[in-house]
C-alpha cells in the first residue's frame, strides 16, 4: 500500500499534466495560426505588389497612347507642310514610342497571364487593339513618306482613330477590374486580421481557463492535503483537530473525519491499544475507501477492540448488500433474458397472429363454399326422397302382380283340365309381365344410377356422409340383384311361353313347369318384398340425409359466424401482441440499464 500510495499521482499532477498538454496544444494550434496568418499576409502582399505594377503598368500604356497619338499629330502636320526633315524626325520617333509600348504590352501581358480571368481577357482585347493601332501608325506613316497626301489617308485616319478609342476604352477597363482586385484584397486582409484577432481573443479564453484549472487544482490540492495531514497525525498518534480552511465535499470529509477521532480519542488507552486502534481505523478505512470505489469483495478485519463491532457490521453490511447486488443482477440477466425470450415470442406470435388471419379468412371463404354445398346436398337428397317415394309404388304395384301371378299358378294346378282353354289369357298376362318386368328394369337400373349418385355425395360430405355410403353401396347391390331377378323373369317367361305351347302335347310336362314357375314367382314375390323393404329403408335414410344435411347447413351457417368472430379476435390479439412485445422492449431496456448500474460495483465469485 505504501508503494502504491508513492506512485499514485496527485491530483494536482493529474490537473498539471492535463493543463500541461493543453497548452502544448493550444500553444502548437497559436504556432499554426500564426505562420498561416505571416504566409496569408505575405502572399496577399505580394498579390497587392502585383496589382499595383499591374494598375502601374495601365497608366504608362494610357500616357503612351496619349503621346502617340501628339506624334501622329505632329508628323501628320509635318505632311501638310510639305517638310520632309521633320516627317522622317516624326516617322523615327513614332517607331521608338511604338517599340516602347510593345514592352510595355508584353510587360502587361505577362503580369497578367496568371490573375484573374477577366483581367487575362481584356489585357488580350487591349494587345489585339494595339497590333492593330501600331500596323496602322506604320501604314500612314510609310505612306506619307511615300508622298501621300493626308486627304488620301482619311480612311486610315478613321480607323486609327476608332482603334485609339477602342484602346483607351479598354485600358480604362481594364484599370478599373485592377482597382477592384485591389479593393478585394484589402477586405480580405481585413478580414484575415479579424479571423487571427478572432483566435487571439480565444487564446486568451483558453489561458483564462488554464489559470482558472491551476487555481482549482491548487484548492483541491489544499483540501487533500489537509485531509492527508489529519491521516497521518492518527497515523502517528496525534489526534488533535486539523484546521480546515476549504469549504468543498473533501473538507467536509475531514470535518467528519475530525468529528470520527475526537468521538474516539477518549476511548483509545495506552501506546499499544492506540496503535493497534490507528492500525485498524487505517485498515477500515482503506476497505471503506475500495467499497466507495465500487469493490465489495474486501471485507474488514474484526478485531477485540471497539472497532470490532463496526467492522462485523460493516462487513455483514456489504455481504447483505453483495447478495442483494447479486440477486438484482441475477434478476436483471433473467429479465433480459426473459424479456428477450417474450420478444422473440412475441414476434412469433405476431407472426402466427398474422398467420391465422389469413387461415381465418381461408377457412371463413371454405366455410361459404360448405355451405353452397350443404344446401346442394339438402336438395339433391329432397329429389332422392320423390324417387324413392315413387320407386316404393312402382315396386307394392309389382309386389302385388306377382301375388296374382301366384295365385294364378295356383290356380292353373288344380284345374289343369282349363289350361289350354285359359292359354291366350296366360299369353297376355306373360305380356303383361314382360312390360311389368321390363319396367322393374328400368326402375332397378335408376335404383343403381341413384345410388351411385349418393355414393358421390357421400363422399364429398365426408365423414358425416360415410354411413350413408354404406347405405348406397347396399342399395346399389339390392338394385343389382332385382335387375338380375327382372332378367329372371324374363327367362321364366320365355319358358311359360314355350311350355304353354306345349301343355296341349304333355299335361305332365305342363303340370310340371307350371310347379317349376310356381317356384320361380314365389321367389319372385319373395324378390320383390325384399325390394320394397330395401327400399323403405332408402326413404328412411334419405329422411335422415335431408335432415342431417339441413342440420349441417345450420351448423355450417353458425360456423360462418364463429369464423368472423374468431377473425375480430385475431384482430384484436394481434394488436394486443404488438402492445406486449413494445412494453417487454421497454423491459429490456431498462434490465440493462439496471446491470449497467450493478457492473459499476465488483461482487465476490461466491
Amino acid at each position: 500500500m505504501a508503494d502504491e500510495a508513492v506512485n499514485t499521482l496527485t491530483i494536482k499532477q493529474i490537473s498539471g499534466r492535463s493543463i500541461y498538454s493543453l497548452g502544448f496544444l493550444v500553444m502548437l494550434v497559436l504556432g499554426i495560426c500564426v505562420a498561416t496568418y505571416i504566409y496569408l499576409t505575405q502572399l496577399s502582399q505580394q498579390q497587392m505588389t502585383v496589382s499595383v505594377d499591374n494598375l502601374t503598368l495601365t497608366e504608362q500604356l494610357a500616357r503612351s497612347g496619349s503621346d502617340l497619338q501628339v506624334l501622329e499629330g505632329k508628323m501628320t502636320v509635318a505632311a501638310l507642310l510639305r517638310s520632309d526633315d521633320a516627317l522622317e524626325q516624326g516617322s523615327t520617333r513614332l517607331t521608338e514610342h511604338l517599340s516602347i509600348m510593345a514592352d510595355l504590352m508584353d510587360s502587361l501581358l505577362e503580369v497578367t497571364a496568371d490573375g484573374r480571368y477577366e483581367i487575362t481577357k481584356v489585357a488580350g482585347f487591349v494587345n489585339e487593339i494595339f497590333s492593330d493601332i501600331s500596323s496602322e501608325v506604320e501604314d500612314i506613316a510609310d505612306s506619307l513618306l511615300d508622298g501621300s497626301s493626308v486627304k488620301s489617308l482619311t480612311e486610315n485616319y478613321a480607323r486609327l482613330n476608332q482603334d485609339i478609342r477602342e484602346f483607351n476604352k479598354g485600358l480604362e477597363q481594364l484599370e478599373k477590374l485592377q482597382i477592384k482586385v485591389i479593393g478585394l484584397q484589402q477586405q480580405k486582409k481585413l478580414l484575415d486580421q479579424i479571423y487571427f484577432g478572432g483566435a487571439a481573443v480565444l487564446l486568451m479564453f483558453v489561458l483564462l481557463f488554464m489559470y482558472m484549472g491551476f487555481r482549482w487544482s491548487n484548492k483541491l490540492e489544499s483540501s487533500l492535503q489537509q485531509l492527508r495531514l489529519s491521516i497521518e497525525q492518527g497515523i502517528k498518534g496525534d489526534f488533535s483537530e486539523v484546521k480546515v480552511d476549504a469549504k468543498d465535499k473533501i473538507a467536509e470529509t475531514t470535518l467528519l473525519y475530525n468529528s470520527m477521532v475526537e468521538k474516539y480519542k477518549d476511548a483509545i488507552v495506552g501506546d499499544a491499544e492506540r496503535e493497534t486502534t490507528q492500525e485498524n481505523l487505517i485498515g477500515f478505512l482503506e476497505v471503506v475507501s475500495e467499497a466507495a470505489d465500487g469493490d465489495l469483495t474486501m471485507k474488514a478485519p474484526v478485531t477485540a477492540d471497539a472497532f470490532g463491532s463496526i467492522a462485523d457490521a460493516y462487513n455483514l453490511m456489504i455481504e447483505s448488500l453483495s447478495e442483494l447486488l447479486n440477486d438484482t443482477k441475477h434478476n436483471a440477466n433473467n429479465v433480459g433474458e426473459q424479456s428477450r425470450k417474450l420478444i422473440g415470442i412475441f414476434q412469433e406470435m405476431e407472426m402466427g397472429a398474422e398467420t391465422q388471419s389469413g387461415q381465418v379468412a381461408q377457412a371463413t371463404a371454405m366455410v361459404n363454399q360448405s355451405e353452397n354445398a350443404a344446401r346442394d346436398i339438402t336438395e339433391k337428397a329432397a329429389l332422392a326422397q320423390q324417387t324413392s317415394n315413387l320407386v316404393d309404388e312402382v315396386t307394392a304395384r309389382g309386389n302385388n302382380l306377382v301375388n296374382d301371378n301366384i295365385e294364378g299358378m295356383q290356380l292353373i294346378r288344380v284345374t289343369v283340365q282349363v289350361i289350354n282353354k285359359k292359354m291366350k289369357s296366360l299369353s297376355e298376362r306373360l305380356l303383361e309381365i314382360g312390360t311389368i318386368s321390363q319396367l322393374i328394369s328400368e326402375i332397378a337400373t335408376r335404383t343403381t344410377i341413384l345410388a351411385m349418385n349418393a355414393s358421390i355425395e357421400a363422399s364429398r360430405a365426408g365423414e358425416q356422409g360415410r354411413g350413408f355410403l354404406v347405405i348406397s353401396d347396399e342399395i346399389k347391390r339390392l338394385a343389382d340383384k332385382s335387375a338380375e331377378a327382372t332378367k329372371q323373369i324374363g327367362g321364366v317367361i320365355k319358358s311359360i311361353q314355350t311350355e304353354a305351347n306345349e301343355v296341349t302335347s304333355s299335361l305332365e310336362e305342363e303340370t310340371q313347369t307350371v310347379e317349376v314357375q310356381s317356384k320361380l314367382v314365389q321367389d319372385t314375390g319373395e324378390s320383390f318384398s325384399a325390394i320394397q323393404e330395401a327400399i323403405s329403408q332408402s326413404k328412411s335414410v334419405i329422411t335422415e340425409i335431408t335432415a342431417l344435411s339441413k342440420k349441417q347447413f345450420e351448423m355450417t351457417h353458425d360456423v360462418e359466424s364463429v369464423m368472423q368472430k374468431v377473425s375480430e379476435i385475431s384482430q384484436v390479439t394481434l394488436q394486443q401482441i404488438k402492445d406486449s412485445a413494445e412494453i417487454t422492449t421497454g423491459l429490456t431496456e431498462q434490465s440493462a440499464e439496471l446491470l449497467s448500474s450493478v457492473e459499476t460495483f465488483r461482487l465476490s465469485e461466491d
